[in-house]
């Protein structure tokens, strides 16, 4: 598994774990069962201090994404892809929601948000 840190990104340590492992399951890099690196050797390959690997795994454990079976290691959990799917999209309804809401606010109509959504599709080319 390869990760790598960039020290001068605004991006905290432990956020960019996240982030690169959230990446390897989704690009299929990594998946149900995969054993991941032990904190200290990671923590060592990235020259980093152990609590800062140590809080990425809890908060992918935390997830859903990964799990710890004591002695035997740290592994990708069989469900990860579909909870890391389930998580993106309800974060991104809640994100939605909250732009539709000031929107609103702002004197914007169900019509006028349609049309700014088909725009921005037509932009992504969907």
């Amino acid at each position: 598994m390869i990760i790598s840190i960039d020290l001068d990104d605004n991006v905290p340590v432990y956020r960019q774990i996240i982030n690169q492992i959230q990446n390897l399951l989704i690009e299929g890099k990594l998946g149900p069962k995969d054993p991941l690196p032990p904190i200290r050797q990671l923590a060592t390959d990235l020259e980093l201090n152990p609590n800062t690997v140590a809080k990425a795994y809890s908060i992918l454990e935390s997830e859903r994404l990964i799990f710890s079976a004591g002695r035997k290691g740290t592994f990708v959990a069989a469900d990860a892809l579909d909870n890391l799917k389930n998580d993106l999209e309800r974060n991104s309804k809640r994100q939605i929601k909250s732009i539709m809401n000031e929107l609103q606010c702002n004197g914007y109509d169900k019509k006028a948000f349609k049309k700014m959504i088909d725009e921005l599709i037509n932009e992504l080319r969907w």
